[in-house]
């Protein structure tokens, strides 16, 4: 074993025993004030560790670390502030960190505010981390979205293989600075606080929107060759974003709760729209999840309201409409959009229309997914979630008439 290898490992076994060390005292109310003590001669190694050293485990390690002080005694990273932030934040926006990195950051984020613990310092952190993935979007979504055209950059000509290495290299660093900070974001809003916040609430629920509203179907043109290939990529990873996004959603619902009933029409608004637009089994999953979540904590209210909506698309994931007729298909594999999947009307006391209609997308990327022909069945975790919706809707609605 090389030295540099022998000191990496040693960092990172220091590390894991210190975080152990902490974690046991945390436990012990009356441990408290030593621990406090003792974590604050540490922060600034564990800082610098993050700062300067390149190996992913002991970027990792140290994260932990961080996390675990700022759990148990975060007190101890008040004077520490500004640079732990920046420390930590560098390590998002780095090119070089691992997924367990990023996320052992994304925690680090969403704990400093509770060194401080009052009001001000989580509200101005979740603001800035808006402000963040916001600012990226705009790279990132360059000719995706509505009103926003594309400057064609000075004496753009021929395109150097340099200058599309950098553009796929900024691109894949988008797909993993934005989902990192909304775990971030989805962390403030479960996790307690201290004090009462007051959420950011139509920050949150446009960002989860903007998000949700870009589908690739926007293509503008001409485009710059970087802009084009960025939009490519940017593209085939849209289903990851959108998940991030949803996850956000479904953060937003559990963390405020009962806060959020005067919201509660621009949700059910928005789930219905992207219930229209999304294919994808798994992203429909999720969305079944959030709809359980968002029912049991608003009620009879949303119920009245999304009830048609989760009918009719759940009859749709159940293979009742259609009736194992399967989807029509002129080729082995046809490609459905996210806006292959229409609404469709369930009213009371009236059949449910039995036909499934797949429309064909524009001209445009889109998310698509691949269906083998004769082979229309949902997956089974989709038809689970779909019963489970139900399930939870005639729940509420049967525990609202009794009252």
């Amino acid at each position: 074993m090389q030295p540099s290898s022998e000191a990496q490992t040693l960092k990172v076994v220091c590390c894991i025993s210190i975080s152990d060390l902490f974690t046991r005292l945390g436990g012990y109310s009356n441990a408290k004030k030593d621990g406090t003590s003792y974590a604050v001669k540490l922060v600034q190694p564990v800082l610098k560790l993050l700062n300067e050293d390149t190996s992913e485990a002991v970027l990792e390690a140290a994260a932990t670390l961080l996390c675990t002080i700022l759990t148990f005694f975060p007190s101890s990273v008040d004077c520490d502030y500004e640079i732990a932030e920046t420390s930590v934040v560098s390590q998002i926006m780095s090119w070089r960190s691992n997924l367990n990195v990023l996320r052992r950051c994304a925690q680090c984020l969403s704990l400093l505010p509770k060194s401080r613990g009052d009001e001000e310092s989580w509200l101005l952190m979740i603001q800035k981390i808006l402000a963040s993935i916001n600012y990226n979007l705009n790279d990132a979504f360059l000719g995706l979205e509505e009103g926003k055209d594309i400057p064609t950059p000075l004496g753009e000509q021929e395109m150097s293989r340099e200058a599309f290495y950098l553009a796929r290299r900024r691109s894949k660093q988008l797909l993993h600075i934005i989902p990192t900070l909304m775990l971030s974001c989805c962390m403030m809003l479960v996790n307690p606080y201290p004090a009462q916040v007051s959420v950011p609430i139509n920050s949150l629920l446009a960002l989860v929107e903007r998000v949700l509203k870009v589908d690739g179907s926007l293509s503008q043109s001409p485009l710059p060759s970087t802009a084009a290939m960025q939009q490519e990529f940017i593209c085939s990873e849209l289903p990851a974003l959108h998940l991030a996004s949803l996850d956000l959603l479904e953060a937003i619902i559990r963390g405020v709760r009962s806060q959020l009933l005067p919201h509660a029409a621009e949700i059910i608004g928005l789930l219905k729209e992207y219930f229209k637009r999304c294919v994808l089994p798994g992203l429909r999953v999720k969305i079944y999840m959030i709809v359980r979540i968002f029912l049991l904590t608003q009620g009879i209210g949303v119920a009245l309201h999304i009830g048609e909506e989760v009918i009719s698309n759940a009859f749709i994931d159940l293979d009742v409409i259609g009736c194992g007729s399967g989807v029509e298909s002129s080729s082995a594999h046809s490609k459905i959009t996210t806006e292959a999947l229409p609404q469709l009307s369930c009213k009371k006391r009236k059949r449910v229309d039995v036909t499934r209609n797949l429309e064909e997308h524009p001209e445009g990327v889109g998310l698509e997914v691949q269906v083998p022909e004769n082979n229309s069945t949902s997956p089974t975790p989709l038809k689970i979630a779909a019963l489970e919706a139900l399930e939870t809707l005639l729940t509420v609605n049967l525990e609202g008439r009794s009252y």
